[in-house]
């Protein structure tokens, strides 16, 4: 069985309104956290330019104007796939998506120099020693700190992941379900990021042939240890580019066509070792419904836990009693939470509501049932 642990979603936003629409044709590949000044950096590819990308420090984990301090755009880093921050020289490494390793000064957001690592660098993560992890999407490479010696921590990456999950091959888009992302270590175990679709890419039959219909929904993030080749899995709708660890929490960006972020506190006790459709996450005491975007299943396990929430329905049948609820994708820019009463006497009450990130929560509706 394959570990299920969760995120807090916070500040999810359509990426055409980030910065006033600045951002409408960059997407969102990477991030690194600046320990020195505590900001982080994020990496940008450009649609039009796969040469070009633009970097972004915020002031804090937050998609929103005044968490912006700098904007450096049309710097030549290719995809900028992934980086890295080495406080020893308080300077980013940036994996391109090429042989090229770009090294950036933080405060400056400018490029200083580069290094060539030989191989297509995709993710790139430190080790406390130094040391670096750089993936190129089939290996994982440990290198030193001058990037002059390597070694194989691991070979055919994707092969052993696929066994793992037994992810589908997708005939149309040629590849396995799913994309490669950044890298990241957790008490100093190397991990690598790959985002699982949801399901194939949800193929439609057009003059014969099947056709890739532009759903771009995903159903899970992965960290995968190359080394061990043990799995963490997060049910998510949202594409995870990359990740830090800060003050014990594994601090998640996510992109696509909506950035957000995620938090996971690696203290918590919440990572459960089930199938990943049986897996109930408890609600956290005192949480708000609105929060709970994540597809997947929770729970408030009694009335006393329930009388913590906020923004339930006015249905003193689920105030009174613990229950269930399902979130789920219901189209590219909607979910829907459905939850199911726990107490049994009112086997009726069942009610369910929509999000659309273009309008937010619509109002709750009560399923109307009748006895046969």
């Amino acid at each position: 069985m394959i570990p299920i642990f969760g995120f807090e979603m916070r500040n999810i936003i359509p990426r055409k309104v980030f910065l006033s629409g600045r951002f409408a044709n960059k997407c969102l590949q990477s991030v690194c956290y600046d320990l020195r000044n505590r900001k982080f950096i994020l990496g940008f590819s450009h649609k039009d330019n796969d040469q070009l990308s633009t970097l972004v420090r915020l002031n804090r984990a937050e998609f929103c104007d005044d968490a912006v301090e700098a904007v450096k755009e049309n710097l030549y880093l290719c995809h900028c796939n992934d980086m890295e921050y080495n406080q020893e020289n308080h300077r980013i490494y940036v994996a391109r998506g090429d042989k090229t390793i770009s090294v950036v000064n933080p405060d400056t957001l400018e490029i200083e120099s580069t290094i060539q690592v030989g191989v297509n660098a995709w993710s790139i993560a430190r080790f406390n020693n130094g040391d670096f992890l750089v993936h190129d999407g089939i290996h994982s490479r440990r290198y030193d700190s001058t990037f002059s010696n390597r070694l194989f921590l691991s070979k055919d990456d994707l092969v052993t992941l696929t066994d793992l999950l037994h992810i589908p091959y997708d005939p149309i888009e040629k590849s396995y379900a799913g994309y490669w992302q950044g890298a990241v270590t957790i008490n100093d175990e190397p991990y690598i990021i790959y985002t699982e679709w949801n399901g194939l890419t949800d193929q439609i039959e057009s003059g014969g042939k099947l056709v890739y219909n532009g759903d771009s929904r995903f159903k899970s993030c992965i960290l995968f240890n190359p080394v061990k080749r043990t799995i963490l899995r997060c049910p998510t709708f949202m594409e995870a580019e990359g990740c830090c660890v800060i003050d014990n929490q594994l601090i998640m960006f996510f992109g696509n066509e909506y950035f957000g972020v995620g938090i996971h506190n690696l203290s918590s006790e919440e990572t459960y070792y089930d199938t990943f459709a049986t897996v109930h996450l408890e609600i956290p005491t005192g949480e708000s419904m609105n929060n709970i975007f994540t597809p997947g299943f929770y729970r408030s396990k009694n009335a006393g836990k329930t009388r913590t929430l906020r923004d339930l329905p006015n249905v003193e049948a689920i105030k009174s009693a613990g229950f269930y609820m399902e979130v789920q994708n219901v189209g590219l820019n909607h979910i829907r939470q459905t939850i199911y009463s726990d107490n049994f006497w009112d086997s009726d009450i069942i009610l369910t509501r929509g999000y659309s990130y273009d309008y937010g929560w619509g109002y709750w509706y009560k399923y109307c049932l009748q006895k046969v």
